[in-house]
């Protein structure tokens, strides 16, 4: 497995539009304007399998707003400044969930303080790679905008 770390403006076209269907294919994020979302990223992580991108994360630059609501949502309101970043985005296809390539990831992607994530508290995975990672959980669970809870981490 090949992890490769790259800025949006760094990407073919082709990966670009692999990232978003992958993306997609989680089914946990708003398609609108996701295209944008991922062209203003920090760092867009790819994991291949020979030629076929298998897995994606991403260090993201949320705007102000979403960062305003996630954070007053779980109670932390005064903590938004001192977290620039978002870890999101992470998917890896189904076959290839073992192996712990979900960390390899995400670990690839950290290199710095400031960062949050959110999860689906009924994500067990999600939330066991975050606490691996070193991240700490953040607030309050808040309620999602379907049947399920949010906890906010940070690191």
């Amino acid at each position: 497995m090949n992890i490769v770390l790259k800025s949006p403006r760094e990407c073919s076209f082709i990966e670009l539009q692999t990232f978003e269907n992958l993306v997609s294919q989680g089914g946990q994020v708003s398609q609108e304007g996701l295209s944008s979302r991922i062209q203003n990223a920090k760092t867009l992580a790819f994991a291949y399998a020979g030629e076929n991108i298998v897995g994606i994360a991403a260090i993201k630059v949320p705007v102000t707003q979403y960062k305003d609501s996630v954070f007053d949502k779980a109670g932390i309101l005064n903590l938004r400044e001192l977290y620039d970043f978002e870890l999101g985005w992470v998917y890896i296809q189904p076959e290839y969930h073992k192996g712990g390539l979900g960390y390899q990831m995400v670990d690839a992607l950290l290199g710095t303080d400031g960062i949050f994530a959110t999860a689906r508290t009924d994500n067990m995975g999600m939330n066991a790679l975050l606490f691996r990672a070193g991240f700490k959980r953040l607030g309050s669970q808040y309620q999602g905008r379907g049947d399920y809870e949010i906890q906010v981490w940070g690191i």
